[in-house]
């Protein structure tokens, strides 16, 4: 049996240990979490598969925590994440519907301007555009998200080709979604939900980065105008409208954590619970990353980071605000660039597929090196033949010219960004460093009564 069978190269077993009895183990392949008894364990680990009970060993088989030995475990992964992208249906755009923005963040590389996509009928070129991308595949949802600069300095352009797409896909009998990215400033209750019913944008990110004190020291105007008092209020009202209870909208915070912020995070999560936001929303940490500029050096390493996201995890639960630790499900695919048809517009009419290089100057002033095309310069059948950026990026990690080929991490993280790959980067997530007590704590939380006493309760023992 021993030559028949191998433990996946995808299985964590954590060194925690549940009520003295049993030890975790987690597998990135199926997202199982199983509570396995400490010397079963062991024998797994060691391949001892004769002395593991029949219906145990079949369990593990059937959650991939055991795979056939002649199995090449990494070519089985990216086969899948080249799979779901050929069966996906889904169109992803992003529009930026202007290239201006009220904020003055210190570490944004994007440079602004006036410009949005209504001059020189850049919103009429990208209608067109996505109408093409549709005619390429048999899709069944256009998915649009509206991102920056920011999004509502284009508000009037929003509205209009928002009214354009839902028609053009109620005429193809597809299905629609949105979503936005914004920093909230001009988030008004009133905007927010005239976007929602009557533009279907079902999903918004904004960003707090602390508290008054820390937030307003980086995401201040571009005259140094305070921002974190509006971006609050406008949340509070939004989630204490009794529309929203049961709207089905969802609205993610995100703090960018740097070296000093960090510091500010338990007030952040204490006035949002104090306004009866917390409960309302998804709160999330990001480690600064690199727009094309030093930005990345100003934050925790992730070492540092690691642990204090489990602090704040903690902090979370203290608070009855379930905490997703481990993913539900894997990372079928990495970032759009990889989607074949995924482009971002920007408001001049250039088109990305990646969207962390628009109007940041390193990367548009260096003879274009990452953009697919311009509906201005360009007909659809040159943009076509155009080279996608990082479109053979599965193809490279199969290759073994990234790191990710041997990491048991690869089916959830998909090889992180392609990007900072690129450029001399590693951009491997924190659950790298703090993946076993993610697991501990994951279990934890599911297996937590309403009365907050721990008491194994899950099926999933074996």
């Amino acid at each position: 049996m021993n030559d028949i069978y191998k433990v996946s190269k995808y299985v964590f077993f954590s060194k925690n240990i549940i009520c003295s009895k049993y030890s975790l183990a987690y597998s990135t392949i199926t997202n199982k979490v199983l509570a396995i008894e400490k010397n079963m364990a062991t024998k797994i680990q060691n391949q001892e598969f004769e002395n593991v009970d029949s219906d145990i060993f079949q369990k593990l088989i059937d959650y991939e925590f055991i795979v056939p030995s002649h199995v090449d475990e990494l070519r089985k992964v990216i086969n899948k994440f080249k799979s779901f992208i050929n069966d996906d249906d889904l169109l992803y755009q992003v529009i930026q519907p202007s290239a201006n923005c009220q904020l003055g963040c210190d570490y944004c590389g994007q440079v602004h301007n006036d410009k949005k996509i209504s001059n020189n009928n850049v919103d009429e070129k990208i209608f067109k555009r996505i109408e093409h991308n549709l005619s390429k595949k048999n899709y069944k949802t256009l998915g649009i998200s509206w991102f920056g600069g920011e999004p509502l300095m284009g508000l009037s352009q929003i509205k209009k080709m928002s009214k354009r797409l839902i028609a053009l896909t109620e005429s193809k009998s597809m299905g629609y979604t949105a979503k936005m990215v914004t920093n909230g400033l001009s988030l008004k209750k009133e905007i927010f939900y005239d976007l929602f019913l009557n533009y279907q944008i079902t999903s918004f990110e904004v960003t707090l980065d602390g508290t008054a004190k820390f937030h307003d020291e980086r995401r201040h105007t571009k005259s140094g105008r305070r921002t974190f008092d509006l971006i609050l209020k406008n949340l509070e009202d939004i989630v204490n409208d009794k529309r929203f209870a049961n709207s089905g909208v969802n609205i993610n915070i995100r703090s960018n954590i740097d070296g000093e912020n960090y510091k500010d995070t338990e007030n952040l999560i204490n006035i949002l619970d104090e306004k009866n936001i917390l409960k309302n929303v998804n709160f999330y940490l990001a480690p600064l990353h690199s727009w094309g500029n030093d930005a990345h050096k100003k934050t925790l390493n992730r070492e540092e980071f690691a642990k204090f996201e489990l602090e704040v995890a903690l902090k979370l639960i203290e608070k009855n605000k379930k905490v997703q630790t481990v993913p539900s499900r894997g990372k079928d695919i990495v970032c759009m660039s990889l989607y074949n048809n995924s482009e971002l517009f920007d408001a001049e009419g250039n088109i990305y597929n990646c969207s962390e290089v628009s109007q940041v100057p390193v990367y548009t002033e260096n003879d274009y090196e990452y953009r697919i095309g311009s509906l201005t310069d360009h007909s659809h059948a040159d943009i076509d033949n155009n080279k996608r950026p990082f479109a053979n990026w599965n193809d490279e990690i199969l290759e073994k010219k990234t790191p990710c080929y041997d990491c048991k991490l690869l089916p959830i993280c998909g090889g992180a960004c392609p990007k900072l790959w690129k450029e001399g980067m590693y951009p491997c997530p924190s659950m790298k460093t703090n993946f076993e007590d993610r697991i501990f704590l994951q279990f934890y939380q599911d297996n937590l009564d309403e009365n907050k006493e721990f008491r194994i309760k899950t099926k999933e023992l074996v």
